[in-house]
């Protein structure tokens, strides 16, 4: 529901304020509220903010959970991108963020403004695709 949102936005906020600590709690509150249920986008954020705040194998397990779900459901190939580069992977970040830009994501616009690793967003893959989304300071 509403709260585990709120928590999962918490944790971005907490992660944007290098806080990666309070990101991991705000993320153990949301991931408490969303038992048993998919909420991939919730799944994704934490994943992230587990992989940034050195909680790698929760973030892997929210991968697998992630993984599991798209088997038998749509999810934006973002999604996947978003948690591989919290893990700093950067070429299977850089694999489905130009998957979810080929297919016209409606979340790929986030890319460059998204909290991700700046090791990952160095990288030409991944710099080529957000000169591409024509964010106005690119121009």
């Amino acid at each position: 529901g509403l709260a585990a949102w709120a928590h999962n936005h918490l944790s971005v906020v907490a992660l944007a304020q290098g806080l990666p600590d309070q990101a991991c709690a705000e993320c153990d509150q949301a991931m408490d509220l969303i038992a048993g249920t998919p909420e991939p986008i919730i799944r994704t954020m934490c994943a992230n903010a587990f992989a940034q705040g050195g909680q790698r194998d929760r973030a892997l397990a929210q991968l697998d959970t992630l993984e599991t779900y798209a088997r038998e459901n749509y999810l934006d190939p973002y999604c996947f991108g978003y948690v591989y580069a919290g893990l700093g992977d950067v070429d299977a970040a850089a694999e489905n963020f130009t998957r979810a830009y080929e297919e016209k994501s409606s979340q790929i616009w986030a890319l460059g403004i998204e909290l991700i690793p700046e090791e990952v967003l160095a990288d030409p893959r991944i710099r080529d695709l957000v000169a591409r989304l024509d964010y106005p300071q690119n121009r």
